[in-house]
């Protein structure tokens, strides 16, 4: 007999670097789709809450499709810090250099100066070499509900900084892959 439902924590920080907890929720139909929330769930998303600044707006008072990418990458980098891998050597790039050889996002709705939002980040290992970050954007309101701002992707492949040829990820990598 399958599960009906299960849950498990996941990490959450936010833009002045407060970690916070959170539960996640799985519900599946089928034996498929358990197998693929069970591997979801294995890699719990990062959750970061950030406040949208006039900085990241345009002329039209909208986030710059660019700077949405930012924000991304910005959850990308607490994700990394909060599993403990130090950010000043990680992209000085000595041992590896991680470039982001795929970048796209979709946007849903606009954001303007103030809105707080939230980025969950879920990380998938594709290949020794390579990772995938799947971004998800949401209003943070005020009465819980999850208002669905835009999604993103990033692909990344480990190579090695004098040779530029691909690489395995470091040890680090693994571990927050899996973390």
């Amino acid at each position: 007999m399958r599960p009906l439902c299960w849950f498990s924590f996941c990490s959450r920080q936010n833009e002045n670097s407060k970690p916070l907890l959170g539960v996640i929720f799985c519900f599946q139909m089928s034996m498929h789709s358990f197998e693929n929330c069970y591997m979801r769930i294995m890699n719990l998303p990062f959750i970061y809450d950030r406040t949208i600044y006039f900085r990241d707006t345009d002329a039209a008072g909208v986030v710059y499709f660019a700077n949405g990418l930012s924000i991304c990458h910005e959850a990308y980098e607490a994700s990394l810090a909060a599993s403990g891998i130090e950010l000043k050597s990680f992209f000085r790039g000595s041992a590896i250099a991680v470039p982001i050889t795929h970048a796209s996002i979709d946007f849903f709705k606009p954001m303007f100066c103030g809105d707080r939002i939230e980025v969950s980040l879920v990380k998938t290992l594709l290949s020794p070499d390579s990772f995938q970050i799947e971004y998800q954007l949401f209003f943070d309101l005020e009465s819980g509900e999850k208002q669905a701002i835009a999604k993103a992707l990033t692909k990344h492949v480990c190579i090695d900084p004098s040779t530029r040829k691909r690489f395995n990820l470091s040890q680090n990598l693994l571990e927050w892959l899996t973390s």
